[in-house]
């Protein structure tokens, strides 16, 4: 009876013991997914740890990982190695052995890494958290030292009137309008004009040459115009009717598109805003309104007032005259 006691304890020892180890590696394993190893890497990396600096190779490494398959194990040693916690190297028989990177070292790895980005974030907070702070709390608004030198003129006596600027792009070479430089905003006009505008963009596309009175370039632009129309709206709009129109401005008459498409929600048509094209020399200025298309009901005589603030800016800079 004694002796049946002991073996039942001797059992029960080793059966706790074993678990010990198996939570005691699991734990380890939990240690190293939290060093940019996931689950498979971790396992493979920490039975390496096990076979020392002579490494071992992929059949007994299968035969400690029956679970992932072979193709799967030689894939992730590929990954361990470019991480460089996994050396390889050949053995006399001509059979690849894997060898497991230090853990001091692969740790000091990591760890100049953390410390790396860590010291990327704290500059990113100095330098920048205040910018995005603003971003969050009001929106994206340009300021006069945001701006390109080049716009500044057109911009400035808009945002003594209480207009925001919400984007600048600006990209040089040739581009789909033909032109060597190209400036694009879109601004957001002060609260005292029309509601139902949501923003009024701005192109300025800018030749190599005089294209003001150049009708195949003008045909060109307007083309590539439409173009860009359907493309920035394909999302949310089909059966686009894009007619060429004109537009008066302070008793001058310019090119203009009328633009209407379906909204593939509501299957309604929709009227979009007002638009402008304006020649100016060796500068194609193209300017457009967005709608906001859930808001019933809009002013045009507001809507063209919003235009014209803009028109009216870009005249004193091109020294355009303003007819009554």
């Amino acid at each position: 009876m004694l002796l049946c006691r002991d073996r039942s304890t001797k059992f029960k020892y080793s059966k706790i013991y074993i678990l010990n180890m198996v939570n005691a590696e699991n734990s380890l394993i939990d240690s190293l997914k939290k060093m940019e190893l996931n689950n498979d890497e971790a396992q493979i990396y920490f039975n390496l740890l096990k076979y020392g600096k002579n490494g071992t190779i992929v059949r007994k490494l299968r035969e400690d990982l029956p679970f992932i398959e072979r193709t799967t194990l030689y894939s992730i040693l590929r990954r361990l190695i470019e991480k460089s916690c996994v050396k390889e190297a050949s053995s006399s028989k001509k059979l690849k052995t894997f060898i497991a990177t230090a853990p001091e070292d692969y740790f000091n790895k990591i760890f100049l890494k953390k410390k790396q980005e860590f010291e990327e974030l704290q500059k990113i907070k100095t330098n920048f958290l205040e910018k995005i702070q603003k971003i969050y709390t009001r929106g994206l608004e340009l300021s006069y030292d945001d701006l390109d030198p080049f716009i500044l003129p057109y911009f400035e006596p808009l945002m003594e009137k209480g207009w925001k600027i919400k984007t600048q792009k600006i990209s040089t070479g040739i581009n789909i309008f033909g032109g060597e430089q190209y400036y694009e905003y879109h601004t957001q006009p002060p609260n005292n004009i029309e509601k139902g505008i949501d923003s009024v963009g701005l192109i300025i596309n800018i030749y190599d040459s005089d294209i003001e009175n150049d009708d195949i370039t003008l045909k060109f632009v307007i083309k590539q115009i439409k173009k860009s129309i359907k493309h920035l709206h394909k999302g949310d709009f089909n059966n686009f009717s894009l007619l060429d129109n004109e537009i008066e401005l302070f008793g001058n008459k310019f090119l203009s598109i009328i633009i209407e498409a379906r909204e593939k929600e509501s299957k309604t048509y929709l009227k979009f805003g007002k638009t402008a094209i304006l020649p100016f020399k060796n500068k194609l200025i193209f300017i457009w309104e967005e709608l906001i298309h859930d808001q019933k009901g809009y002013n045009e005589l507001e809507q063209e007032n919003a235009l014209k603030e803009i028109v009216k800016a870009i005249f004193e800079v091109e020294q355009f005259s303003i007819k009554d």
